[in-house]
């Protein structure tokens, strides 16, 4: 459900899903999906837009259509929040209420949303 557009690279042993922009990443629905289809679910890559914000957790960027939240990291340290270079772009941007692409590594965090590696950081609005 939710699913726009898929392609599966056999060679590559990648799959590449769409989804519609009300749908939420589900990172168990996607682990589940994978090992029902007879497969393990190395990583997920995303491409996810929206707005930077601030919370307890550390900073957050905040889907446009579904609201959903991923806590971020920086690529080079999944066991720690942003370095501070990339913390400081991160807030010059959030500050200016620029919407952002983030391209990064997804996966669970112990709290209730996920989280993303930033690979590639692109202001779009």
């Amino acid at each position: 459900k939710g699913v726009k557009t898929f392609d599966v690279d056999m060679k590559e042993g990648k799959v590449f899903i769409g989804l519609d922009e009300d749908v939420p990443i589900g990172i168990d629905k996607l682990n589940k999906a994978v090992k029902e289809a007879g497969f393990t679910l190395k990583s997920i890559s995303l491409s996810v837009g929206g707005n930077l914000h601030k919370s307890e957790e550390g900073l957050i960027l905040i889907t446009e259509g579904t609201q959903q939240k991923f806590l971020l990291y920086d690529k080079k340290s999944l066991s720690q929040t942003l370095s501070k270079n990339l913390e400081k772009r991160v807030i010059e941007i959030m500050d200016q209420g620029k919407k952002v692409l983030i391209e990064g590594q997804a996966h669970k965090h112990k709290d209730n949303f996920p989280a993303l590696t930033i690979e590639h950081l692109e202001i779009i609005k």
